[in-house]
């Protein structure tokens, strides 16, 4: 996800932390998560980022997706893509102080290649992903809402996805 190297004359860096979680699942086990966090409110808009808001699908989507999944009498499913972030690829240079005690040479700093949680342009890069996706499996997105796709299959049925991102942690 990262390169490690000494700064290029000419270009931003921006701090970061670490953080340090203890996630339960549904009290059954404990897992230790760490995750080295850039500081993104310190990108400076037009130079580290061009674009930085995420869509989610109108309420009134959700709410017709429910009422025509009640009538037909079909499944609504939601499927939460881990790490989802981390597979998109950045679209500008972004380098990154390394956290207090990160074992790396005097005066390196990290170069990101990968979009990540913390960056200001990371939910646009990763909505812009996983649309490039969906077309591509031939989904095609609605005219009334850009989060909302839809596919007709060859066997008469509907196929109606909608994005929703978030980073609930």
């Amino acid at each position: 996800v990262l390169h490690r190297d000494c700064k290029p004359p000419g270009k931003q860096v921006v701090g970061s932390t670490s953080v340090f979680l203890l996630k339960d699942a549904l009290g059954r086990h404990r897992r230790a998560k760490c995750r080295q966090c850039p500081q993104g409110f310190r990108q400076i808009p037009g130079k580290s980022f061009l674009h930085s808001s995420g869509k989610t699908p109108r309420a009134s989507t959700v709410r017709l997706l429910f009422i025509i999944a009640c009538y037909k009498g079909v499944w609504v499913m939601a499927i939460d893509v881990s790490g989802a972030y981390l597979l998109a690829d950045l679209d500008s240079e972004l380098w990154v102080e390394p956290y207090p005690d990160m074992p790396v040479e005097n005066g390196e700093l990290l170069l990101f290649l990968k979009a990540g949680y913390g960056f200001k342009q990371s939910c646009s890069l990763w909505l812009k992903l996983v649309t490039g996706w969906l077309i591509k499996w031939g989904l095609r997105p609605s005219h009334g809402d850009e989060c909302c796709f839809v596919m007709h299959t060859a066997d008469g049925r509907w196929l109606i996805l909608t994005i929703y991102i978030d980073d609930l942690q």
